[in-house]
């Protein structure tokens, strides 16, 4: 697992926690959390983060935004955000890896910018997810 402190070259690190450890210093992120759709947390950076309320918060916002998909007839959503009074936003993605529906999600400071950083990250996280899957039968 991954110690927060920046080391992105620990051998004990997974490939998803690395990811998200590159994401989180080049953002200056506050946090940065990889969960399945149904709040279950896959990977966290900082360690200490409170990744339960941060996964749990993933799995409302899915159901808000399939609803809100479904209600006003949306196509797929991409992303779903939400903005507190100080201007920090959870920004929560939709990355689709083999069968698995997945979100990474941010904690982003004011003023930061983030989807960049984010989109190298979704793409990395797939590739990552797609070199452990072995060989399809054929």
């Amino acid at each position: 697992m991954s110690t927060g402190d920046g080391n992105t070259s620990s051998p004990q690190l997974t490939s998803f926690e690395q990811i998200l450890q590159e994401a989180y210093q080049q953002g200056g992120f506050e946090a940065v959390v990889l969960a399945s759709s149904e709040g279950l947390p896959i990977a966290v950076v900082p360690l200490d983060y409170q990744a339960d309320a941060v996964a749990a918060m993933v799995a409302l916002l899915q159901q808000v935004g399939s609803q809100a998909r479904r209600e006003l007839g949306l196509g797929e959503l991409d992303e779903v955000t939400v903005l507190d009074r100080t201007r920090t936003r959870l920004v929560c993605r939709h990355l689709v890896v083999g069968d698995e529906d997945l979100v990474l999600a941010t904690a982003v400071r004011p003023g930061a910018t983030y989807r960049r950083i984010t989109t190298a990250a979704i793409r990395r996280i797939m590739d990552a997810f797609a070199a452990t899957q072995p060989p399809a039968k054929g």
